[in-house]
């Protein structure tokens, strides 16, 4: 970097001499330069959009341990560019990178790939966690032009959740995957948001006790693996309809089973239930070819009173469970053929 310090890149020819730059310098390189010197502007005029924006707020599967975040950029011409955060400064002795974002001084270090083909991973340490690293995605979103593809979060990894309900990327970004979520207000306020713009939701594992203030189609707009929601509240009507639109009305290939309060129907209204979905009634030979995709104590076999053909392989059981006034509670699980492995 010493070599470029007297540099005025601000009197370099953007379309030669910037271009052949950013053609020629690898990303951990451009940002170390852009950061550090007065002319941050010159390089984001000479900046190429990535064609790919991933950002987790978890580790992948195999490093959960190791707590951090990462950001993952992919340009044309450019090998992937790796960046993770960490929020423990022991792992930056004699790191001697620093890269200047806004009011973060960010302690770095560039560490080689685990694999021989594998990017090199900038590591930096930051305080203010979970704000520093949001403004670092808005301050790459700015530089570079473009905008996350994708964004994961992990359980636990939100820590304040007014933040991050009005941070742009999370209402804007094509695919969203959170692993577990069970905060009712964020989550309808989500949907809601994302849905105006016809974006879907994931979220593995929801709970959602106080559906009311969201729409049955911002509702339907989130898929899961296993889903809880508390419709005691709505009309019946309601729950029909979402069955309807988001169980039956389209393919998710993760649903595993979704769970629901609903609001002491009589036998009868069950069986309208049925016959308003085209239900068929439950058929006890279903046992012998197929078995439920996840298992838990609520699955009682006396409770099974409707199925539905999902796709060509598996079928959708519906069971209601019975309390003092009424049945008070819905649960709907794929079962799949015996022998298949889950998610096949």
């Amino acid at each position: 970097m010493s070599l470029f310090a007297h540099i005025n890149f601000s009197k370099l020819p953007v379309p030669t001499v910037g271009e052949a730059f950013w053609k020629c310098t690898k990303i951990d390189e451009f940002l170390n330069l852009a950061t550090n010197t007065p002319h941050t502007a010159w390089f984001q005029k000479i900046a190429v959009p990535a064609t790919k924006f991933s950002v987790n707020l978890e580790p992948p599967s195999e490093e959960r341990g190791r707590n951090y975040r990462e950001i993952r950029m992919e340009f044309k011409d450019h090998v992937p560019f790796v960046w993770r955060f960490h929020s423990h400064p022991v792992l930056f002795d004699g790191a001697k990178m620093k890269l200047k974002i806004g009011e973060q001084n960010l302690i770095s270090k560039l560490v080689p790939g685990n694999q021989a083909g594998d990017s090199p991973v900038l590591h930096s340490y930051m305080t203010k966690y979970q704000m520093g690293f949001l403004k670092i995605v808005d301050w790459l979103r700015k530089f570079f032009k473009c905008e996350p593809t994708d964004i994961k979060i992990g359980a636990q990894c939100i820590t304040n959740y007014d933040e991050m309900i009005h941070w742009e990327p999370l209402l804007n970004t094509p695919k969203l995957v959170i692993s577990e979520c069970d905060r009712s207000q964020f989550i309808t306020e989500l949907l809601e948001r994302r849905h105006e713009k016809q974006l879907r939701t994931h979220i593995d594992y929801v709970e959602i006790l106080h559906p009311q203030s969201a729409s049955i189609e911002a509702l339907c707009s989130l898929d899961y693996i296993s889903g809880r929601i508390n419709f005691y509240c709505l009309d019946s009507n309601f729950v029909t309809e979402y069955v309807r639109n988001h169980i039956l009305g389209r393919e998710n290939s993760k649903f595993y089973v979704f769970r629901a309060a609903i609001p002491d129907w009589t036998r009868d209204q069950v069986n309208a239930f049925g016959t308003d979905l085209s239900l068929q009634h439950y058929d006890v030979d279903l046992n012998r070819t197929h078995k439920p995709r996840m298992m838990f104590n609520e699955l009682r076999d006396d409770s099974r009173m409707f199925q539905s053909r999902k796709n060509e392989t598996s079928v959708l059981v519906f069971y209601f469970y019975q309390g003092t006034l009424g049945f008070n509670k819905m649960v709907i699980t794929v079962w799949s053929p015996r022998g298949l492995r889950p998610g096949n």
